[in-house]
Formats: structure tokens, sequence, C-alpha cells
């Protein structure tokens, strides 16, 4: 970037004509590249073995139910909870990645997370199970997944985007490839030997944790002071009822949201479906689910797109093709399903922050992703079992999807109760703030934008009178839009580099 920037900062409420100029010095903040891109590297691999363990879980369900006779909602358990604690323990582990450090942190989450694998290969228990692989796999995967997100803003500035599309592409790929590895060893092998090969892949991550070496001190950011530590839960944010309503929305969608994740390989098998072909169901939904974040992080980008809209419709698309999957009777429907589902899902999952920023403000975003993520991750670990439960009941997955179906329908219901309650700002007098840039130091990709008019509304006000359906806060605004094309994959706890952004636009 250019070595000096000069700000020309007007405000409307006085003289217009005016201008004040003020001239910044920016210093080297940090690599933005080097030594990070072997972090980017480590972090990418960490995302490809822990997603592709996590949601080929499915292939392993259906070994449990058939080697070791478990009930199909006790199995379930299984990988409910194991997906529920990477949202439950996601903000846990940002705080320590605070106190203790990215690479301490992440390199405990690798040892317990093969600890768990290791152990769960030894035991024919239930219950044993369950405290092994659910919660000893489960707790040491949050510990890896947040820190791949948290390091990249160390070591990236400029090349930011890039870094994260590498990343996160990682989880992507790992679906697609872990689920044919999944088959290839139970078939040969059985499910014990494959996860004893597979906590080998958390030494893995336990050496690419130790590769996440702190920023050298002769950066700017190295020379930060920490920040003062906040409340995990700040209750505040619960007084808002666009806020409850958007947790019980995104709650309600969470009931059903897994259940393609764990049964749709059993679901095919029962079709009839060979084992290696229903393990890559859950592969082409991984894989529709990364392009679509791609393709629908350009049209957030477009001035005339409403973000809030966009995520109804993915809501709604979501809740249709889980209810017609029983309509699938052959290998080609079922494709068909899982790539409709994932294109939509990969929208939801980029704008599950974005969202939640506009709700509540750029400042209590962490408090809020916080106490979203710790009241869905209950639905999320109970919604798979109770479609083990019913197909259990029932002798068939047809109602299990009808009720997934359902339960996001009536998320998007709920969904649409949220403009009813959002505030409004005090009809008042704000100021215009122009932010001028000089095009000499500007690089050549930065020169099509040299002035940038942006419109600041003050946040806290009181709602105005009267029945009104704002969607006001959800219009787009562009540094956002940019950031959820970034965002490729899933960030449970990557909420830095939206919250630097987000001061950008509010702090004048």
């Amino acid at each position: 970037m250019c070595d000096k920037l000069k700000h020309k900062i007007v405000k409307s409420e006085a003289k217009p004509d005016k201008v004040t100029a003020v001239a910044l010095h920016v210093d080297e903040d940090c690599p933005d590249g080097g030594y990070g891109w072997i972090i980017c590297m480590a972090a990418a691999i960490i995302q490809f073995i822990i997603l592709g363990i996590h949601n080929n879980f499915g292939i392993l369900y259906t070994s449990l139910i058939s080697d070791l006779h478990f009930k199909p909602s006790d199995a379930a358990w299984v990988g409910s909870i194991a997906f529920g604690m990477n949202f439950l323990c996601g903000p846990i582990t940002s705080s320590l990645c605070q106190r203790y450090g990215i690479r301490l942190v992440a390199a405990a989450g690798g040892f317990i997370a093969s600890l768990g694998l290791f152990l769960t290969s030894f035991t024919n228990s239930l219950y044993v199970i369950y405290l092994t692989y659910s919660f000893l796999w489960g707790f040491g995967s949050s510990l890896n997944y947040a820190p791949t997100m948290l390091v990249l803003g160390q070591y990236f500035k400029r090349y930011l985007p890039l870094a994260n599309g590498i990343v996160t592409a990682g989880s992507g790929v790992g679906t697609l490839a872990m689920g044919p590895l999944f088959h290839v060893i139970l078939s040969s092998m059985g499910w014990k030997k494959m996860l004893r090969i597979f906590s080998c892949l958390g030494i893995v991550m336990f050496i690419c944790a130790l590769l996440y070496r702190p920023l050298p001190a002769k950066y700017k950011r190295a020379q930060k002071q920490p920040e003062k530590k906040t409340k995990l839960f700040d209750f505040s944010v619960w007084k808002m009822k666009s806020f409850v309503f958007w947790v019980i929305s995104m709650s309600l969608l969470f009931i059903g949201y897994f259940v393609p994740f764990i049964h749709l390989p059993n679901h095919a098998k029962n079709l009839g479906v060979p084992g290696y072909q229903s393990s890559l169901l859950v592969g082409y939904l991984s894989v529709a689910s990364t392009v679509s974040r791609v393709l629908f992080g350009l049209i957030l980008n477009h001035p005339r797109v409403n973000r809030f809209y966009v995520l109804q419709l993915c809501f709604l698309m979501m809740s249709v093709t889980t209810t017609l999957c029983p309509l699938a009777q052959d290998y080609t429907g079922l494709i068909l399903y899982a790539v409709g589902f994932g294109a939509f899902d990969g929208c939801f999952v980029l704008l599950i922050a974005i969202t939640t920023s506009d709700i509540v403000g750029a400042g209590k975003l962490p408090e809020a992703l916080g106490g979203l993520y710790g009241v869905i991750a209950i639905p999320m670990i109970c919604g798979s079992p109770l479609a083990g439960l019913i197909f259990q009941v029932t002798g068939s997955y047809q109602n299990a999807f009808f009720v997934a179906g359902g339960a996001i329908a009536l998320g998007t219901c709920t969904l649409s109760l949220i403009p009813l309650f959002m505030t409004r700002d005090v009809h008042e007098e704000i100021p215009t703030v122009r932010v001028e840039l000089c095009a000499d130091h500007l690089d050549k990709e930065d020169k099509s934008q040299d002035i940038l008019d942006v419109v600041y509304h003050s946040s806290g006000k009181q709602r105005n009178s009267g029945f009104l359906y704002d969607t006001s806060n959800f219009a787009l605004r562009r540094s956002l839009s940019c950031l959820a094309l970034s965002r490729i994959g899933e960030s449970v706890c990557g909420t830095q580099c939206i919250l630097e952004m987000l001061e950008r636009e509010s702090n004048v």
C-alpha cells in the first residue's frame, strides 16, 4: 500500500466547503506474506483434517449401527455432540488464545483431538465413545479450528482475503477427499483401525500448530497492547428483540441443518446405493457449498442487493430441498438434493456473522456471536439424534427429512419477524463524511474509487412509533460484502476481520 495516505474530512453540519486535511503516516503493520504463507498452508491442512472428519461422520455412523448394533438415535448423538462442541467451545477457544497464545492452544488441541480418536478405537461402549469421540475429539478440534481464523489476522492485511480463501478451501477439499478415504479404510480394515490412522492426523495438526510462530516484534501489530478483556456473554444483547428472534430462527433451523450431513449416507444405503457412492454425497454437498460462497459473494457485492432478503431465500430453499429429499429414490436424485442444499447452505454460512452484526452492531458482535453459538449448539446437538429416533421408530428416513425441513421452514417464518423489531434511527441531521484518497499513492486496483462517500448512522436510538418493516440495516456496505466473499469457508470464531472492517466504516 502507499506510505502516506491523505484524508480530507468534510462535515455537512458546519460549512460543507470547508475541508480539514489530516496526513497520516502508515508504518509497516504486518509481513503480509513471507512466513505468513507457511502459516496459511498449515491452517489449511488443519481445516482439511477437522472438517473432513466431522462432515463425513455419517459414514462412520453406519458402521457404528451395523458393527456395534447401536440404535440409530444413540449413534447419531456421537457425531452431533462432536459437531456441537465446535460451536459451543468456539468463544472459549478465542479467550484462551488471547490469554495463552494461538500456538499453545492449537498445539494442545491437536494432542487432545489425537488422543480422543485413538482412545475411541479401543472401546465398544457407547458411553465411552461419547466421552472419547464426542467430547475429547470435539473439544480438541475446536481448539484447532478457531486459531486457523485468528492467526491470519496477525500476518496478513492486503492479502487477507486470499489467505482466508486458501485456508477455508481446505475444509471443502477435506470433506470431498475424506469421504472416499473413509469408505476405503472402513471396507478393508474396519472402523477401529480407521480411527487409529486418523489419530495420526491429530499429530499432523499438532505439528502444524507449532508452525504458528508469533509475529516478530519489528511489526506494528506485534507491538500493540492487549485489549481489555470482555465478557464472554454480554446479556445486554438479549434485550434486543430483533436479536432474540434471530437466535430463535437459527435454533429452529439447526434442528434440521445437520441431518443431511449425518443421515444422508445411511439413507442412500437404505435405498440400495453402494457404499462408495453414498460416501460421495456429503462431498458433493460440500463442493456446492464452497462454490456458492464465491457466487453469492459476488451477488452480495451488487449495490441493489439486500442481504436480509438473500438470507430469507436461503432459509426457504434449504427447507424446500430437505422436505423434497424423500422424493429422490435413486442416486441421481440424491445428488441433486445434495447440490441444491449445499448451494444455499454456502450463502447461509457466509451471512451468519454479517447478519448478526447488522442486528446488534459492530461493538457487540463478539458477545452476540458467543451467545448465538452457545444457544444454537443445543438444537444442533439434538437435531440429528431426533432424526435417528424417527428412523428407528418408523424404519424410514422419509418422516425424518420431513421434520427437518419443517423445522427449517419454522426458522424461515421466524426470520421474517426480525425487521419488525429493528431499531430505527431518530430523524435527525446526520453528518456526511467524505473520505478523499490521494490517487497518487493508491495501487492500480484502488484507483477506480478515488472518492468514497459514506453516510454513517448513529445506533442505539429509540424506535419511531408506527408499524414498520425495517430492513435498512441489511443494505449493502461494500466492505462487508467483500469480506463475505473473502471468507469462503465457515468461521465459528473468526470475527476479527469483520470487526476491523466495521470499525473503518463506523469510526471517523
